[in-house]
């Protein structure tokens, strides 16, 4: 994943994007399991759960290659904002290197 920090907790990961992609996507290829629910979390967080939204994000794979989309073309925060994954069991992660 480019532009930001994976951290995951149990069957939970959190995508923390430092850097926008206005297309409206975000790719991760370190996580092999199947994602059950991804949520932008937007607001100033007062409990772990709520959400600025509270709507889902597609989710589907190509490969290897984790793809989330149906972000908004801008921000809704200027310095970071936050996607948690709902995983299928604990995480699993997976490497994938490719030649130049």
């Amino acid at each position: 994943m480019s532009g930001g920090r994976l951290t995951t907790c149990g069957d939970r990961a959190y995508l923390v994007l430092q850097h926008w992609d206005s297309r409206g996507e975000v790719i991760v290829t370190a996580l092999a399991n199947k994602v059950r629910q991804a949520t932008l979390l937007a607001n100033k967080v007062r409990q772990a759960t709520l959400l600025a939204t509270g709507e889902s994000l597609p989710v589907r794979r190509d490969g290897r290659r984790l793809i989330i989309s149906g972000l908004p073309v801008q921000p809704p925060f200027p310095w970071a904002n936050v996607i948690r994954l709902e995983l299928d069991g604990p995480v699993r992660t997976q490497y994938y290197y490719q030649a130049d």
